[in-house]
């Protein structure tokens, strides 16, 4: 009760404390450099519809969501995260945020657009990927980008695995065909030879239409891959600043204020507060 009335007392310094700290704050406002943030919400196309066989079997690819699991999720993520995919998205959108110090300039960047970028996986397996600069523009610019990239990444290292065991059945077909030629210009004279020698022809054969039609299976999955991601919503300029939050800092400095002065009287009279 004591306490109360000392501040009862000096109410007109507590008030005044208050206004002045507003005042500061609002001063701050006018000068402080807005943030603008974008974002973009993503979820996971299911790996599993690389697969060729989606191609020549309708009833397996019906078997498929088009949606992918967590675990698709998290390889989107980490992709997204790597230094490779955020020194991709600066060299694009010829981002700097003034470092002009070379050769620390890419990794300092790198990291100060770290500093801006948010991931969030969410518990309906989404991914919400933020960025917040102080350009409307420039943030929503980087988010997209980001996304584009990720997905070129991601298309990128099935299309090698692909090409690299096309490559290998194409090698194999052309092994097998030059078995086939020197068995075509084997001609035994004994019969059962001649009819190993058939047999084995044969089945070369076989082996190379078999393995003929799987290299041409798995170059046409090559160019008729399936996104890896989807967009649920894609990063438009921001229309209104995110940072600061003006009545949020304005409130604190208000009850700042008013608590420094509240101490600041209750010092300069301990025997009463006592």
């Amino acid at each position: 009760m004591e306490i109360i009335k000392i501040l009862k007392l000096h109410k007109r310094v507590l008030i005044s404390s208050s206004f002045i700290a507003v005042f500061a704050a609002s001063i701050f406002l006018f000068f402080v450099t807005p943030q603008y943030e974008s974002s973009t919400t993503l979820l996971a196309g299911n790996s599993q519809l690389t697969d060729k066989a989606r191609l020549f079997n309708p009833q397996i690819k019906d078997l498929y969501s088009s949606f992918g699991s967590g675990d698709d999720l998290d390889r989107v993520l980490s992709i997204a995260e790597m230094d490779t995919t955020l020194k991709q998205v600066i060299t694009k959108c010829r981002l700097s945020f003034g470092v002009d110090s070379f050769p620390s300039w890419q990794s300092e960047t790198l990291q100060k657009l770290r500093n801006k970028l948010k991931f969030k996986k969410t518990a309906k397996d989404q991914i919400i990927i933020s960025c917040a600069t102080y350009d409307k523009d420039l943030s929503a610019l980087i988010v997209n980008t980001l996304v584009e990239i990720t997905e070129a990444s991601m298309q990128s290292i099935i299309n090698s695995n692909y090409q690299m065991v096309a490559q290998k059945m194409d090698s194999t077909v052309s092994q097998l065909k030059n078995k086939y030629s020197i068995l075509a210009n084997n001609k035994p004279t004994d019969l059962s030879a001649t009819r190993l020698n058939n047999a084995e022809s044969e089945t070369i054969l076989n082996q190379i239409d078999q393995t003929t039609k799987a290299s041409q299976e798995i170059k046409l999955a090559i160019v008729t891959l399936p996104n890896f991601i989807k967009v649920a919503e894609k990063a438009t300029t921001a229309t209104e600043d995110s940072w600061p939050d003006k009545p949020l800092i304005i409130l604190i400095a208000a009850i700042a204020g008013l608590l420094f002065s509240s101490i600041l009287v209750l010092i300069n009279n301990p025997t009463k507060a006592a």
